[in-house]
């Protein structure tokens, strides 16, 4: 046990443009959460800031280091639901770090898929001390137990400047036993103040990592912080935090962040019928494939509570699937969302544009098969070539990471023009499809939806949309 030893974990404020703040899933960084939660149990007094939920500045987050006077600072340079999606813009990590170094020489541990990419270039510019490669939040809190007992840390998986000044890089080492994890240390957060997004239930909420991993290989996807092997939580120890959220914070609606949630069908099943024998009042999500999904699995988990399933489609073209690395057939998939929304759970169906070799007949194959098929929130978003992924492995090798966005954005790797994927955006979303149908929707409708999701979820529940009122 270390007495009167204090850390700080900090969750970065979000990127300003503009003077404008990028949305951001208010989600609870559980990452941060499990890693206080471990440490707490050594008697070290733990403080998490997440500003992106406090809506807090570079300036604000620094203050607050100060005015804690940590022993050890614990940084994510991103949160675990941008794994898969770093955020290019480094400039709040840039600034945060770089401010907490003038107040403080407390050494600073990190993590994240920043981390993972580039720890010897941001840990040499921001002289940041260690580095932890991979999902692991026991290994994060091994390092700083280590910092905080010996000054520094040479455990596997983890990068550091050695004694000599010479750059010793970790290898990847993810937490293959999920059942090692604790219960996140809720009340350290502001658990009023996080959000589902605005097609999710309304109420208190929580977000849940029941497993982690996915055995597929999109080509835009970047799996350097999950991995390949799913590794999946004990359906008891689910229950538990479960049971933790509903009685404790008082949580009415939760989203199960799992790469493939029903990728283990008995365990659904069984997952499921607890929740039934529990009788919690919850209302919940995941997200999944549409080849791990079946009639009976989907008649229970809308008896459990599920009113939410998000299914990665990407492409509407199965020529563009298939370029990708989807491994999905179209029309299953289509079969699938259909028999999710008998079902009583609202299918989001997520679609992508400006894949490369992508034509404007892919752009229209997509868009049809969500006219068919999706709702009005199933809009659907540029495509972006995250550093690491295998799209941007073999297109943009070599390219700094800002390059690589704006490329990602120009849609430069496309047979289609910007001008045409916008235009056919604007047409089909507002013209051509839903604003014909029964909704009557307007241009103000999509505009609300980004600034006020609060209000666009209490319309839902007006209308019975998609969910029951919670």
């Amino acid at each position: 046990m270390m007495n009167n030893k204090k850390i700080i974990l900090i969750n970065r404020p979000l990127v300003r443009v503009r003077g404008l703040k990028v949305p951001s899933r208010k989600w609870q960084p559980l990452e941060l959460a499990y890693v206080a939660a471990i440490l707490e149990k050594e008697n070290i007094e733990c403080k998490i800031v997440d500003a992106r939920v406090l809506n807090l500045s570079v300036d604000d987050v620094i203050r607050e280091v100060k005015n804690f006077q940590p022993d050890l600072v614990v940084f994510a340079s991103d949160p675990f639901d941008f794994y898969q999606c770093p955020n290019p813009n480094w400039q709040t990590l840039r600034d945060t770090i770089t401010g907490i170094k003038k107040i403080t020489d407390t050494k600073i541990v990190s993590f994240g898929p920043q981390m993972n990419l580039f720890d010897k270039k941001l840990m040499t510019e921001l002289k940041i001390d260690f580095a932890i490669k991979g999902d692991n939040p026991l290994l994060t809190a091994e390092v700083a137990l280590d910092v905080l007992r010996e000054g520094k840390s040479t455990r596997e998986g983890i990068s550091y400047f050695d004694d000599r000044g010479t750059f010793v890089s970790g290898k990847v080492k993810h937490l293959m036993d999920l059942n090692l994890l604790p219960v996140p240390a809720y009340h350290l957060l502001p658990m009023e103040r996080y959000t589902g997004l605005w097609d999710f239930p309304g109420g208190t909420f929580s977000v849940i990592i029941a497993s982690r991993g996915c055995p597929f290989h999109c080509r835009f996807c970047y799996k350097g912080m999950i991995g390949d092997k799913v590794r999946m939580r004990s359906v008891d120890q689910v229950m538990e935090e479960i049971k933790t959220l509903v009685n404790s914070f008082n949580i009415k609606s939760i989203f199960f962040f799992d790469e493939i949630f029903t990728f283990d069908r008995g365990r659904i099943i069984e997952l499921c019928q607890r929740i039934i024998n529990a009788g919690y009042d919850i209302k919940w999500g995941c997200q999944s494939r549409i080849d791990f999904i079946d009639k009976e699995m989907l008649d229970i988990m809308y008896k459990a509570g599920c009113r939410y399933m998000s299914y990665g489609i990407e492409t509407g073209s199965q020529r563009i699937s298939k370029l990708a690395n989807k491994q999905i057939d179209l029309n299953q998939a289509g079969e699938i969302i259909q028999l999710t929304r008998e079902s009583g759970i609202y299918p989001h169906t997520n679609i992508l544009y400006g894949f490369p070799q992508e034509t404007k007949k892919d752009f229209r194959e997509s868009i049809e098969f969500l006219k068919k098929y999706g709702d009005e929130d199933n809009m659907p978003a540029k495509i972006n070539f995250f550093v690491g992924s295998p799209y941007y492995d073999e297109y943009l090798a070599g390219v700094d990471h800002r390059e690589a966005v704006v490329i990602s954005q120009k849609l430069t790797l496309s047979k289609m023009k910007p001008t045409d994927a916008e235009r056919g955006l604007a047409r089909w979303m507002l013209y051509c499809h839903w604003k014909k149908r029964e909704f009557n929707l307007t241009f103000l409708y999509f505009i609300a939806k980004f600034l006020f999701p609060g209000l666009i979820i209490k319309v839902k529940e007006i209308r019975g949309k998609h969910f029951d009122s919670v």
